[in-house]
């Protein structure tokens, strides 16, 4: 909720500019219901109207526009990632790394009652489901500089999700699940 807040606040900054304003909250829609293709076309959109707005010397848009997008992007991620569709957040991020760079792409954002960021909430729901494509997204996360250390607040950090679920386990060790756990144990390690 927080994250629709603060996406909120920022659309305020654009309130003139319905079609980003609508853009925006589509593309939300979108991530939250793991529609990748609409997704990736929206953030087109979006970066269409960010180098059109930069063009502009007179106007104070370009920052707003910029402010709106990341906002949006970050909102959008979350919701990706919170709804169980991590093809939409490997497409925004993606997206995200060639349109604001992953200087300005906030990955440690923390939301929810347990104040999870990206990467802790991907290596849970790899777990929780099983997914493959949640291992491509831990990958990227990591890869854009996700801190791998950041705790929720119940002091759990990603990599202690991982060993937790190799020693509660039941598996044999030469099980693939456990296998992967492992190799995630590796790229979790703080360096």
């Amino acid at each position: 909720m927080k994250e629709l807040i603060k996406v909120n606040s920022d659309l305020n900054l654009l309130a003139d500019n319905k079609v980003l304003v609508r853009t925006i909250s589509v593309l939300n829609w979108a991530s939250t219901n793991g529609i990748t293709d609409l997704v990736k076309e929206l953030l087109k959109e979006l970066l269409k109207e960010l180098l059109m707005a930069r063009t502009d010397i007179d106007s104070r848009t370009p920052d707003d526009i910029h402010t709106a997008l990341t906002s949006a992007i970050n909102t959008a991620l979350t919701s990706a990632i919170n709804r169980l569709h991590p093809e939409t957040a490997i497409a925004i991020l993606d997206t995200a790394k060639v349109v604001l760079g992953t200087s300005e792409l906030d990955l440690n954002v923390r939301g929810g009652s347990n104040q999870e960021t990206f990467l802790y909430t991907a290596v849970y729901s790899y777990f929780t489901h099983n997914t493959p494509e949640y291992l491509i997204l831990i990958r990227d996360l990591v890869d854009a500089g996700a801190d791998k250390t950041l705790q929720n607040k119940d002091g759990s950090s990603p990599i202690q999700l991982v060993n937790q679920f190799i020693e509660t386990s039941n598996l044999k060790d030469d099980d693939e699940i456990i296998l992967t756990a492992k190799m995630l144990q590796n790229m979790l390690s703080p360096a």
